[in-house]
């Protein structure tokens, strides 16, 4: 996503408005690495995050300028970008 000539990420809890459990919420940790051959013109960020039904979903808007993924960061017209997700926590609520 570009916002203002800024590369911008966004990680949103998938079928969230589907999720009948009241009280539902994920806690995860999530890291978006956005690769260049030389690793100290890469570029890293990570966070930890709470997904529940009012906020399923958290990134950065302002990730890294544009001007540097097309100086530096693409390859051949080619864009890495690695992303992990890991779960820390699930809860919720059963209501019978």
């Amino acid at each position: 996503m570009l916002l203002n000539d800024k590369v911008s990420f966004r990680m949103q809890w998938p079928q969230f408005a589907e999720l009948q459990i009241n009280g539902w919420s994920h806690f995860a940790q999530f890291t978006i690495d956005v690769v260049n051959k030389d690793p100290k013109k890469s570029k890293y960020s990570d966070t930890l995050h709470r997904f529940w039904k009012k906020q399923h979903d958290w990134g950065w808007k302002r990730f890294m300028e544009l001007s540097k993924v097309l100086d530096g960061l693409l390859d051949a017209d080619t864009l890495i970008i690695k992303a992990q997700v890991q779960v820390i926590r699930f809860l919720a609520t059963l209501m019978i």
